[in-house]
């Protein structure tokens, strides 16, 4: 859904899978990065105020956030590449009610990801 994966890393390794169509279709649900900044789902876990990308983009030593293409931020990079057969997903819409990333696994988003996982099977 909203991967915590490094941007860099999905550049090199996942990028070239989806042009080539080795990875016939790449669907991402992620929070817009306002409701990022407003995700408190780290404050029970770390008294961390924000959401659970934003913690591990800032785990990092040093002070320097690590991008992660799991959110709204870094998406945006892979979106300007305009490929068609990747398709994001910004909740709170229609494929997604939730408002946090603790919520993407218990609302909506789960019935998205299944069905298009369905339709792919054709």
């Amino acid at each position: 859904m909203a991967p915590a994966a490094r941007s860099d890393l999905v550049e090199e390794q996942l990028l070239p899978q989806i042009r080539s169509r080795k990875i016939l279709q790449y669907n991402q649900w992620h929070l817009s990065d306002t409701r990022e900044r407003a995700d408190s789902t780290g404050r029970g876990i770390l008294d961390y105020g924000r959401s659970l990308p934003s913690i591990v983009s800032q785990a990092r030593e040093g002070g320097t956030p690590t991008p992660l293409v799991g959110m709204a931020t870094a998406f945006e990079e892979i979106r300007q590449l305009y490929l068609d057969n990747v398709k994001a997903f910004t909740a709170q819409c229609a494929e997604s009610a939730a408002s946090t990333h603790g919520a993407f696994d218990h609302d909506v988003t789960v019935k998205s990801v299944i069905r298009r996982i369905k339709a792919a099977r054709v």
